[in-house]
């Protein structure tokens, strides 16, 4: 995976070095490069790391000083994000470097003939993509259903604790957007896709889909390639509350 075993500073706060699982870390890592950067944008390698690295040591920071109330000194802030860098530094570039492999190969995406037509076609992309998630919905209930057998790392515990009540998920629109971060100096464009999900629950509230359409999004990135927001709602089918 390019990941670097390091030991973190000796002169670390034990409450520091307590909370700094690997799973932990690579969450996190893994969600700021998915959703919080576009890796190709950075002129290089180096600048890649960096940015990254300082974002995940703000985010363990911000999480620790929530959860404990303490706050480290700025040398421990220093010496963990140093610490970042040797232990992900290579993971990063790697990933900086698939970015620009795909950027470079003008988002050839990985779909059929017949689903990149439907790309070219506005009017189409809401099949196109109910498709994909129809697909990728199913897949995840095997992987679910089949549990370690057959896992491979595409469903989470959540999701699939989600997946269970679930009748059926409608794709309503989908569209190319325009989004202009803040960190990034450019704008850029993304395939914007909502989808209804509805399902059924004794339960009163909307159902809490966060899991499994992260999968979902997830998924589809990395099937096609494509620059890809997916939001949702939800519909009860159920209309005889218990409570």
């Amino acid at each position: 995976m390019g990941i670097t075993k390091s030991p973190i500073f000796e002169s670390m706060s034990p409450h520091v070095k307590r909370r700094l699982s690997d799973s932990m870390m690579l969450d996190e890592l893994n969600t700021i490069m998915d959703y919080e950067f576009e890796l190709s944008a950075f002129p290089d390698s180096i600048e890649c790391v960096e940015e990254v690295c300082n974002a995940l040591n703000e985010r363990i920071l911000d999480s620790m000083k929530e959860e404990t109330g303490l706050q480290v000194s700025l040398k421990e802030k220093d010496e963990l994000y140093f610490y970042l860098v040797r232990r992900f530094g290579k993971y990063i570039s790697k990933k900086y470097r698939e970015s620009i492999g795909l950027r470079e190969s003008h988002n050839k995406y990985i779909v059929t003939e017949s689903q990149y037509n439907l790309i070219l076609e506005s009017q189409k992309y809401i099949q196109l993509f109910q498709d994909l998630i129809d697909n990728n919905l199913e897949y995840l209930r095997k992987e679910c259903e089949g549990g370690a057998d057959v896992y491979v790392g595409n469903s989470s515990a959540g999701s699939c604790d989600q997946i269970e009540s679930i009748d059926k998920v409608k794709v309503t629109d989908a569209e190319w957007v325009t989004v202009k971060h803040s960190n990034r100096p450019q704008e850029e464009k993304y395939m914007s896709v909502k989808i209804m999900i509805y399902y059924t629950s004794i339960r009163r509230g909307d159902l809490d889909a966060d899991d499994l359409t992260y999968d979902l999004e997830r998924m589809i990135r990395k099937s096609t390639g494509m620059p890809f927001i997916l939001n949702y709602d939800t519909t009860n089918l159920n209309t005889s509350f218990e409570w």
